[in-house]
């Protein structure tokens, strides 16, 4: 608990301290909450809520097409639908055409249905389970190895929380 607790501690202030000495990471924080305010107050097309949109859209073309989802390019193709339905915004629509649904999950919920989503899930579940195994043994190289495997299965699904990684042939053969 000790070395949980220091390391919280130090995690903490490091975002702390980045948040107050760094001009730039001060400045994005505070966007968020201003984005946040603007969207609560009717304009939806700030960063923050075109990205709640684009998860939005995403939840409910999962929630239509539970099973197998809309398919490969499916999201572009019901865009318009969606923005008939008040679902997106038509910036919202155009960005996300431009982009993505700036998350894995919701992504591949929506692309591929309850199949896709579990399968995604067990790339990360599965790799933190073996590796959860591994840190249960006796050695202290194993523990650390598989602490690091750990980390790093963590670090992508967190990331994947906001942007879809596994688009990229790279990434995807890194993991």
């Amino acid at each position: 608990w000790l070395k949980l607790t220091l390391a919280t501690l130090v995690v903490c202030s490091t975002a702390w301290l980045s948040y107050i000495l760094n001009e730039s990471i001060h400045v994005r924080i505070d966007s968020i909450f201003q984005d946040l305010s603007t969207f609560a107050n009717g304009n939806k097309d700030t960063s923050v809520g075109i990205r709640l949109q684009q998860w939005w859209a995403a939840i409910h073309l999962f929630l239509e097409n539970p099973l197998f989802g809309v398919g490969p390019g499916g999201i572009s193709q019901a865009m318009p639908a969606l923005i008939q339905q008040g679902v997106l915004t038509p910036e919202a629509a155009r960005m996300m055409s431009d982009a993505e649904v700036h998350s894995e999950i919701f992504a591949k919920g929506a692309e591929t249905g309850i199949f896709g989503l579990l399968s995604l899930l067990s790339i990360y579940i599965v790799p933190t389970a073996i590796f959860w195994q591994i840190a249960q043994t006796s050695t202290q190289q194993a523990r650390r190895a598989s602490f690091m495997g750990i980390c790093l299965v963590a670090g992508f699904f967190i990331f994947g929380l906001t942007a879809e990684i596994f688009n990229l042939k790279m990434t995807a053969s890194f993991f």
